[in-house]
């Protein structure tokens, strides 16, 4: 009995604090950009390390400029040719991680963005088949932010993840893909 009077105390006590911190809001930011991925091109006959990249994110800020995310980044399809095969490298991730989003002024804002990427990658030499790749990295991001008015914004941002394709021999190989991205949000 003293255990549910204390647990209906300390729930009092929380719903008492919450008129202290802002409302929770949420977004949902879709963006559009190009990608490059850390590939060494040595031996080939042509490469191309980047690509358009796209991502949607939606977030819910729980407390004053801190946010929980979930997103999905669509990170392009680089290309190379190589003793007349091309190959294909196709990456895509969910993410699942937090943004703190300082605002500088009224207009201009900051945000920061870290949390794990489930990242999966195919790998295909065109008419020969694909393999693909499953693989967990964190992912980390910076950017500047600009609200046009209450409700509506931009971003500008850059964002690291790594993604990996299976070796062969049972291990990875792992290349650097950077993201650059210029997005709209909307706050409701």
């Amino acid at each position: 009995m003293q255990r549910k009077i204390l647990g209906a105390a300390v729930a009092l006590a929380a719903f008492a604090c919450v008129p202290a911190f802002a409302a929770p809001t949420g977004y949902v930011t879709a963006g559009v950009g190009t990608t490059k991925v850390d590939i060494d091109c040595t031996g080939t006959t042509s490469c191309d390390d980047s690509d358009v990249s796209g991502k949607v994110v939606a977030g819910w800020e729980f407390a004053p400029q801190v946010a929980a995310e979930v997103s999905y980044n669509y990170l392009g399809e680089p290309k190379a040719t190589l003793d007349g095969l091309e190959v294909k490298i196709r990456s895509s991730y969910a993410g699942l991680g937090l943004a703190w989003r300082p605002q500088f002024n009224a207009n201009w804002g900051g945000l920061v963005r870290a949390g794990a990427a489930f990242v999966n990658t195919k790998a295909e030499v065109v008419g020969l088949g694909s393999e693909s790749h499953s693989s967990t990295h964190p992912y980390f991001g910076l950017g500047l932010t600009y609200a046009i008015d209450k409700n509506w914004g931009i971003e500008l941002t850059w964002d690291r993840v790594d993604v990996s394709v299976d070796d062969g021999t049972g291990g990875d190989l792992s290349s650097t893909t950077d993201s650059f991205m210029l997005s709209g949000t909307y706050h409701f």
